[in-house]
């Protein structure tokens, strides 16, 4: 899924085992380093959006942003395979631009394999 989002300092790769589609984002080394994907919804409300990742060598931090706006800091426990992270988002109708990126005060070093939503 890495393929259909925009990266800033990130790249594809397909070492590591269990991911989807073509390969996974890794690359997440540097401030600014980030993954942005759009998602256009019907309706305004809530929605939950899932983050499948692996995080080897220990838990890791890093910033999750919506249309622009920094929203948190989520922990991203540590894990080599590929396990998926639950995320409340309040979506407005039409496109909603989701980015995790790796702010100075953030750990990187995660490798991202899918994101998608789901109406709550």
């Amino acid at each position: 899924m890495g393929e259909w989002g925009h990266q800033a300092q990130t790249w594809g790769k397909a070492e590591r085992s269990g991911f989807w589609g073509d390969g996974y984002v890794t690359g997440f080394e540097v401030a600014g380093s980030a993954w942005e994907l759009p998602f256009c919804v019907p309706e305004s409300g809530s929605y939950e959006m899932t983050l499948r990742y692996a995080s080897p060598y220990g838990d890791k931090v890093n910033s999750v942003y919506l249309n622009g706006q920094k929203l948190n800091r989520l922990n991203f426990l540590q894990s080599s395979n590929f396990i998926e992270k639950k995320v409340p988002l309040t979506l407005t109708r039409g496109q909603n631009n989701v980015m995790l990126r790796m702010d100075s005060d953030d750990w990187g070093w995660i490798d991202l394999d899918a994101m998608w939503l789901e109406r709550r």
